[in-house]
């Protein structure tokens, strides 16, 4: 009624909503059933989803994908792509789920962004598990990374996990990962170059692609969607990558 052109569906395990047990039944996930009553039953333009866990996505979802109000920007929370590390943090996927969701996005909505989440340093990880990830990373290709060493918490078991690695090591991994991060992003853009994209006008000049790519526009055009050819002089390099934070 007010007039807003996007939302962000947001939440703790917001891809499990639905299971009566959000961690042991992905099945039961009924994200796509939500999104289908929102496209349904509200004429909102734009459906932005956030934060998802991979193991809940099934090939339902994808049918839903397909709509074009519903944004081609997945950020997942993959947090490793060691299958080790994965079990250790006990994050319920693998870094399968991750592929598949890549090849099955891009098949119904072949401009679709990819951002993460990724914890390097968590105990136990060894040189062969962090390359895992950066293989992970660059398979995929992401277009955005959120990078954060871990640290310890206390009341959680990682923090009393054997091998805790160095804090000099975590940050070295963490830099290289960030590094790799804006290459594939540098990389995304170029792909998009030249495309004609819709882009959602915000305050402060600049606005949203559907798929994740700031761009400089006119005041004027706040709150107002339009197309937008993209051009890389035009682009806005997203921030808050995680430097300086920890998880």
């Amino acid at each position: 009624e007010a007039g807003i052109q996007e939302i962000v569906l947001t939440g703790i395990q917001l891809a499990s909503w639905g299971c009566a047990d959000s961690l042991k039944n992905p099945k039961e996930s009924r994200l796509p059933e939500l999104l289908d009553t929102l496209l349904t039953k509200t004429n909102i333009p734009r459906i932005r989803i956030s934060s998802i866990g991979p193991q809940f996505l099934s090939p339902v979802f994808f049918e839903v994908f397909q709509n074009p109000r519903i944004c081609d920007h997945l950020h997942l929370s993959v947090q490793s792509g060691s299958p080790e590390i994965l079990k250790k943090m006990n994050r319920g996927h693998g870094i399968e789920e991750i592929l598949d969701i890549a090849s099955r996005a891009r098949t119904v909505r072949p401009d679709t962004a990819f951002t993460a989440d990724i914890i390097v340093g968590f105990p136990g990880e060894t040189e062969h598990n962090f390359l895992e990830t950066l293989n992970l990373v660059e398979k995929v290709g992401f277009s955005h990374l959120h990078v954060f060493p871990f640290s310890p918490r206390a009341g959680t078991g990682a923090a009393n996990f054997p091998h805790q690695i160095a804090s000099e090591t975590k940050k070295q991994r963490a830099s290289f990962l960030r590094e790799t991060g804006k290459h594939l992003a540098k990389m995304f853009v170029e792909k998009m170059e030249g495309k004609e994209k819709e882009v959602l006008g915000e305050m402060g000049g600049s606005g949203l692609t559907t798929n994740y790519i700031r761009l400089k526009t006119l005041p004027e055009k706040k709150n107002t969607i339009f197309k937008m050819i993209i051009r890389s002089e035009d682009v806005i390099p997203h921030t808050g990558d995680g430097e300086g934070k920890e998880m």
